[in-house]
C-alpha cells in the first residue's frame, strides 16, 4: 500500500500533491534543471528569473502585500492567504 495520504505542497510553484512521492515525481519532471541564478545575499539558487525576484522580495525585503482581515496573517502570495483562509477562516469566505 501506499499509506495515509499526506497533501503535500511544491515549494517551487505551489501544486499540491496527495502522496510525498508525487511532490518528488514532480519536482524531478518539472524543477530539476541547472539552477544558474543565484541571490547575492544567500545561497538560494533557482534556474528562473522571476523565482529569484520573488525570493529577494519576499526574503530580504519582507515585502508581504497580502494580509487576513480576520487575523492580520501576512502572506507574500496571494494563493497562500487564499490557502489559509480556507483551512483557518472557511466561514469567512
Amino acid at each position: 500500500g501506499r499509506g495515509v495520504a499526506r497533501e503535500v505542497v511544491c515549494g517551487e510553484c505551489g501544486q499540491r500533491f496527495a502522496f510525498p512521492s508525487h511532490l518528488r515525481t514532480h519536482e524531478k519532471a518539472v524543477h530539476v534543471q541547472e539552477k544558474n541564478l543565484a541571490c547575492e545575499e544567500c545561497e538560494y539558487r533557482t534556474s528562473r528569473v522571476g523565482d529569484l525576484n520573488k525570493h529577494i522580495k519576499v526574503v530580504h525585503r519582507r515585502a508581504f502585500s497580502h494580509s487576513c482581515a480576520e487575523c492580520g496573517k501576512l502572506f507574500s502570495q496571494k494563493w497562500n492567504l487564499k490557502s489559509h483562509m480556507a483551512k483557518l477562516h472557511p466561514s469567512s469566505q
